[in-house]
């Protein structure tokens, strides 16, 4: 493998050796090359290459004198604060003054000023006339540790002295680089955990020293404009910043976000490929033609559950989340291939290995921000990589159950419990699709990692679908051997890409005789709530080994809300039998369900929407149903009649009971809800001989 390339960590990345790896895109340009840019924050999530641009601005800076002399100023180590410490400086106004502190003091040591003949307290004179202390950052830490008299002290010292002294004594052009602030302060962010060995933990310390900086920075500059200050801010504690419109937009004029399009990062993974050794590559003859072709053989990858191909470079970014160090730790373990096992069914297993790695090291840093999840649990129950509204709702309620007992069954906004789709949908693990202005059209949605804030909002956006990452995919495999057959048959998950509901963006409509079964479970809603973790898990279970294609052998099968169970069957025959299986087998589990029949013509569309009459028929017929009974229409009664004589018939409007006797008229039964046009049926209750 080529040295210098892949590589991970920008504190190991030579800006002048590997200057051919950087993707200069034109903002990139512009911030690196214009002295008196306003642009002082580099704001991005983790692995976007924040340190990198800094570094890179350090060194195209010429006229002015630099603080550290040499290098970034980076919190290398990690705070262990005091109770006292956290609730002092949570505060960001605090957070700023301490910044602000700093920022002079490290200004003034540079700048050699004399500092003896001011009335300032022993304590910032102690670390001003220390010469192993020049760094903001150390600075920072020395005082931040102090005790609060000490502080406030210094606060009076830096309005009545060092504020002076700053607007009036310093006249050179200095330029700070600060980095890692979030890093040090990872330690009080865990609000999952009750207690730490690394001290108290309050969050709000994470984002107001963050804040803060930028606070401190925006009004030093009207103090003096021959100061600049660049460092990095990681976006979700700029994000929690907006809830303030008026400081939110001051501050907004001095931030570079930092981000790349689809086909930067296809370009930054080509950059990387150009510094292998030609010996690495599989037809090393073709490079200058086609240099991913010439590197793994192939250009594309096949899709066998998809039928179609995929760029192999599209593939990866796909299992990515968007940023340079995912591009990095895949790109690194294929070079490691060699030439004869980079082959399509490899590379798979390979992105796949590494996207489950990409997943725990970025669920690992986000963590600390969000209501703790166990995903091995959600994961179970998770069949397919698109999901309805219904499918989440449920899995949710499934989810509480097992972890935070009873699940409330009330309306989600409402609700306290743990909202796992929401807080995945947040830190971009759950997908939508919206409209993009055509009718037809739909395009595929996943949150960049770092773009919402980490607060519990309860809010997920309506959807038509919902889609799994794909990165999520390899760790799904593992809890549940149903997801990489269940995954949708039509689409390529990816952010940004079309959704097609169906084979053709066109809806193709077949219209087919069939039988509609639709069942439901009885005192489904009671049994949830008696029930709570394992055992509602295996009831569930129970439900969903009868009911299902291989057990029943009927075409087109499912199960909405838990208990609703829906089967379309053209042979009436094969649609009678599975009735009474599902009876029976479900008896046996003391679990009792209604079923109603009905026969006729149904629309079936490519995005699995069915409509006709049968289906609002059968619907309205099981609720009047007694249970461990299969009620049919006419329509299906003579259609089963035409293939078999097996079954009796009973006309159920003959001997009605009392409490039934108002739902007939004319010999039919009425099926139709209050309020709603009437619907009366011919119906039979089907005996077995």
């Amino acid at each position: 493998m080529a040295n210098n390339n892949w590589i991970v960590d920008a504190d190991s990345f030579d800006i002048k050796k590997n200057n051919d790896l950087i993707l200069y895109t034109d903002n990139i340009i512009e911030f690196l090359n214009n002295e008196n840019t306003d642009d002082s924050f580099i704001v991005a999530t983790k692995g976007i290459g924040k340190t990198l641009l800094l570094k890179m601005k350090r060194d195209s800076l010429n006229s002015y004198i630099v603080i550290p002399q040499s290098g970034i100023d980076n919190f290398v180590t990690q705070s262990t604060l005091s109770k006292e410490a956290i609730d002092l400086f949570k505060d960001k106004n605090n957070m700023e003054t301490l910044w602000t502190i700093s920022i002079i003091i490290a200004i003034m040591k540079k700048s050699e000023y004399n500092l003896g003949n001011e009335d300032i307290s022993p304590f910032i004179l102690k670390i001003y006339n220390n010469k192993l202390i020049t760094h903001v950052s150390e600075i920072f830490i020395s005082i931040i540790h102090a005790n609060r008299s000490e502080y406030f002290r210094s606060k009076e010292d830096l309005e009545k002295i060092l504020i002076p002294i700053y607007r009036k004594n310093i006249s050179g052009s200095f330029a700070i680089f600060i980095d890692n602030i979030d890093e040090y302060f990872k330690k009080h962010l865990d609000k999952n955990s009750k207690e730490s060995r690394f001290g108290e933990i309050d969050p709000e310390i994470w984002y107001s020293s963050q804040i803060g900086l930028m606070l401190s920075y925006f009004n030093l500059r009207k103090l003096n404009h021959h100061i600049k200050l660049y460092a990095s801010i990681r976006q979700e504690a700029f994000n929690s910043f907006q809830g303030n419109e008026e400081l939110f937009q001051q501050i907004n004029g001095k931030v570079f976000k930092l981000n790349y399009s689809k086909s930067d990062l296809a370009n930054i993974f080509i950059n990387n490929l150009k510094k292998e050794k030609k010996s690495n590559y599989c037809d090393p003859i073709n490079y200058k033609n086609n240099i991913v072709r010439s590197f793994f053989g192939f250009e594309k990858i096949y899709h066998k559950h998809l039928k179609k191909h995929e760029p192999i470079v599209d593939y990866i970014l796909r299992h990515t989340l968007g940023r340079p160090r995912d591009l990095m730790q895949i790109g690194k373990a294929l070079v490691q291939l060699t030439t004869r096992e980079r082959e399509p069914n490899i590379i798979r297993q390979l992105v796949h290995n590494e996207s489950k790695s990409i997943l725990d090291h970025y669920l690992s840093m986000v963590n600390s921000h969000i209501p703790r999840l166990d995903l091995k649990i959600i994961f179970q129950f998770i069949e397919t990589n698109a999901l309805k509204y219904d499918d989440l709702k449920a899995i949710c309620g499934i989810y509480n159950d097992q972890t935070n007992f009873e699940c409330n069954r009330i309306t989600c906004s409402m609700c306290k419990k743990t909202h796992i789709f929401c807080i995945l949908h947040k830190i971009g693990l759950l997908g939508t699709i919206y409209n993009d202005g055509m009718p037809t059209k739909r395009i595929q949605k996943f949150i960049t990692p770092g773009e919402k804030t980490f607060s519990e909002d309860h809010f997920l956006p309506n959807s038509e679908i919902y889609i799994i990452h794909p990165v999520l995919n390899a760790s799904i495999k593992v809890e549940n051997s149903k997801y990489m057959t269940g995954r949708n048959q039509y689409n390529i998950v990816g952010n940004d890409l079309e959704w097609v509901f169906g084979k053709n963006i066109n809806k193709t409509k077949k219209t087919k005789k069939v039988g509609v079964l639709v069942g439901d479970i009885k005192d489904y809603g009671k049994t949830m709530t008696k029930l709570s973790g394992k055992k509602f898990m295996k009831y569930q279970s129970i439900v969903r080994k009868i009911i299902n294609i291989e057990n029943l052998k009927c075409d087109n099968i499912g199960i909405k809300d838990g208990d609703k169970v829906v089967i379309y069957e053209k042979n009436s025959v094969k649609l009678i039998t599975a009735a009474f299986r599902i009876i029976d087998e479900l008896k046996i589990n003391n679990i009792f369900i209604r079923i109603g029949i009905d026969f006729g013509n149904v629309e079936f569309y490519d995005d699995d929407i069915k409509n006709g009459i049968p289906i609002l028929q059968a619907a309205r017929l099981e609720p009047i149903v007694t249970p461990s009974q299969v009620w049919c229409t006419e329509k299906f009664k003579t259609e089963l009649e035409k293939i078999t004589n097996a079954y009796n018939y009973e006309d159920v409007s003959n001997e009605p009971s009392d409490s039934f006797k108002q739902k007939i008229q004319d010999g039919k039964v009425i099926v139709n809800k209050e309020s709603q046009d009437t619907i009366k049926l011919k119906v039979f209750r089907i005996k077995r001989e």
